[in-house]
């Protein structure tokens, strides 16, 4: 819950410095998504998660959209099952690996995953742990940690990183766009706005 308090008055900070507010952003007229997740930067709304197309197809990209398209249908669902409580652990070493670093780094933060409503799959990390794209929420690299600084960060893309031998305190963000239509990426670089995570929408 403390989460989705930072989150939402963050959203609303966003409004409040536009004046016109996020739905100045909206694309043509449509039923705007309960839920949808949107990054930011200098206190503008830039885009929310898409799947490119409307396709729910294994590898479809997953872009960064104008808010409010039919396509930016997208929501955070805690994991409860991760970790034993959905939370980061350090002792035993969840869910990043022991030595890592990112446990304690991450400590207490919450576990989710992507799910789209309209596609019945979720946001993972591509075979090159590069970028995201839309496969079934059993795959590999649909879990994240969510910071309360609101960056998110791909556990599995992380802990491969380590364990192919680059060092400790290397965590994956999941990176917005500057441009519509961009497929999001994957990086060690979180940068400030573009690369922090809100919710947006009426059931947020």
């Amino acid at each position: 819950m403390q989460l989705r308090r930072k989150i939402l008055t963050g959203l609303a900070a966003l409004v409040t410095i536009t004046g016109l507010g996020i739905f100045a952003f909206a694309g043509p007229a449509q039923a705007t998504p309960a839920t949808m997740m949107c990054d930011s930067s200098g206190g503008f709304v830039l885009y929310c998660m898409n799947n490119q197309g409307g396709s729910s197809a294994n590898g479809t990209a997953i872009i960064g959209y104008t808010y409010g398209d039919a396509n930016d249908y997208w929501q955070a669902t805690l994991q409860s099952s991760e970790c034993g409580d959905g939370y980061v652990h350090t002792s035993p070493a969840c869910p990043f690996v022991n030595g890592s670093g990112l446990n304690s780094r991450y400590a207490g933060m919450s576990i989710y995953k992507f799910y789209g409503p309209n596609t019945g799959k979720c946001v993972t990390a591509n075979s090159s742990l590069t970028a995201v794209e839309v496969e079934p929420c059993s795959s590999s690299g649909t879990v994240y940690v969510w910071s309360t600084s609101l960056y998110v960060v791909n556990v599995y893309a992380s802990n491969t990183d380590y364990n192919n031998g680059f060092g400790a305190n290397r965590p994956v963000f999941l990176n917005g766009v500057y441009s519509r239509s961009e497929q999001l990426g994957l990086s060690f670089s979180g940068n400030a706005g573009v690369d922090q995570w809100s919710c947006s929408g009426a059931s947020c």
